[in-house]
């Protein structure tokens, strides 16, 4: 492995040639002091032909330590030592007495911007003057608070205060370990931390992993669409690839399908069948031990296929204002009339209901077998947010990627399956601009939520 010497706030690049030629069952592991590293908005790792690659964005300090690379079994280390801007010296004090003038003193080797705080919260200019001569220090244009009446805004003190100005905290950043609200957060440290990894306090799932889907040389990997087996593996539908993979729920790469079509949604018949919708609107059977593919050219389809899901080994396949069902041999069972278009579907085996996006009215609704609407989910407030894909959790209860319309970032809000409320579980999902690059699936032995964007699938547990 090899690297150049770095310094705080450079973007770091870890690279490792394996001389044996690449292949998709190369098993890549990256850590960090023998612990796995995970792939999160500043860390990510990548393959360029031979190469293996681990970044680093806006690095610090604490990026430093022993990094190793694991192919199949072969593994190399390097140890990462990350030049910080402050001096070997320190910050520099004189012993003060009660009622003095006090100067603290910190030299910095490179001019870069700066921020003081005193046990975790941001320091209030209203009790100290802060004078950087010779460094350009990134301050809140917004007026500071004196301490008194930020106390008494929060006189219930089990609430988290915002390090930078006092007011109720909604996130929290992992890498700079900084309370924020939402103002703050949107107005000042997504701009000037865009790779800072940001949670959500209140939120009920955390990220605890993530792995890549090009398992190729060629780094063409875009998700469209992920799933789960019944027997816990996780299926990824690569759109640009032209592939369906399977992995483990912790990222380990086991089949690869490549197909002639785009693949679009897809759904799991059995463990070892699926249905997957392609982007010249008709369907194709995988049967992922014999890697076989059998293409289903049905004339019964008249629309682009937006939804499909598998019940009972029958495909129930989005048509229009209808669902074309069929066996897994591509045979016409019947077709079901809707009222609604259907733009995303489950089903609910404990309930025997549908459940799917409105394409007009962008409502979740639920509908019987026969096609019978049977409700109207008034939550997420369609006026307000834009809902983008959904999942059912083990309850059927709805998990809905959602965005709010004047919002840069989308959230996962659980529905309730009676409708009669919804909460926020996960914060802060960076989403692509297109419709075709992200998906979301409940993993159900694990009881994990996965997010795919773009070619990184996000795995979020309680």
């Amino acid at each position: 492995m090899q690297i150049n010497n770095p310094k705080e706030g450079d973007e770091i690049e870890m690279s490792c040639e394996v001389l044996s030629k690449s292949n998709e069952m190369n098993v890549v592991k990256w850590s960090k002091d023998y612990k796995p590293v995970l792939n999160l908005d500043r860390l990510s790792t990548e393959t360029k032909e031979r190469h293996q690659l681990l970044m680093i964005r806006n690095s610090n300090i604490k990026d430093s330590g022993t990094y190793s690379i694991d192919v199949d079994g072969r593994r190399r280390r390097l140890q990462l030592n990350v030049k910080s801007y402050v001096s070997d010296k320190g910050m520099k004090i004189k012993n003060p007495a009660e009622g003095d003038q006090t100067e603290m003193r910190c030299d910095m080797k490179n001019e870069c911007a700066s921020r003081i705080v005193k046990d975790k919260p941001s320091f209030k200019t209203s009790q100290a003057q802060v004078s950087t001569p010779k460094i350009a220090g990134k301050a809140s244009e917004q007026p500071q608070k004196k301490v008194e009446e930020i106390d008494g805004e929060h006189k219930n003190k089990g609430h988290r205060k915002c390090n930078h100005c006092g007011k109720l905290s909604l996130y929290q950043c992992c890498d700079c370990n900084t309370d924020l609200c939402k103002d703050c957060f949107r107005q000042n440290h997504l701009s000037f931390y865009p790779h800072h990894f940001v949670k959500g306090i209140n939120d009920s799932f955390l990220l605890k992993d993530s792995f890549n889907v090009n398992v190729e040389s060629v780094n063409i990997g875009v998700t469209s669409d992920i799933k789960c087996l019944p027997n816990g593996d996780v299926i990824v539908a690569d759109f640009l690839g032209k592939r369906v993979m399977t992995f483990s729920v912790i990222g380990n790469q086991k089949h690869v399908i490549q197909l002639k079509y785009r693949p679009k949604i897809m759904n799991a018949v059995d463990n070892n069948t699926i249905a997957v919708s392609l982007d010249i609107n008709n369907v194709a059977i995988i049967n992922i031990e014999k890697n076989y593919v059998e293409y289903i050219n049905s004339t019964l389809i008249k629309s682009e296929i937006v939804s499909l899901t598998c019940i009972k080994k029958e495909i129930y396949v989005g048509d229009g204002f209808s669902i074309v069902v069929m066996d897994i041999l591509g045979h016409f069972q019947r077709r079901i009339e809707l009222k609604v278009r259907p733009y995303d579907m489950c089903f609910d085996v404990q309930s025997q209901l549908f459940y799917c996006i409105g394409e007009f009215s962008r409502k979740l609704i639920s509908f019987d077998c026969d096609g019978t609407i049977t409700f109207t989910f008034h939550e997420p407030d369609t006026n307000t947010n834009c809902i983008k894909r959904f999942t059912l959790d083990n309850d059927g209860n709805m998990l809905v990627l959602s965005k709010h319309v004047n919002d840069e970032l989308a959230c996962v809000i659980k529905v309730y399956s009676k409708g009669k409320a919804s909460d926020v579980v996960i914060s802060n999902v960076k989403l692509p601009q297109t419709l075709t690059n992200f998906s979301i699936c409940f993993h159900h032995s694990s009881k994990s939520v996965l997010i795919g964007v773009d070619n990184t699938v996000y795995v979020y547990t309680i």
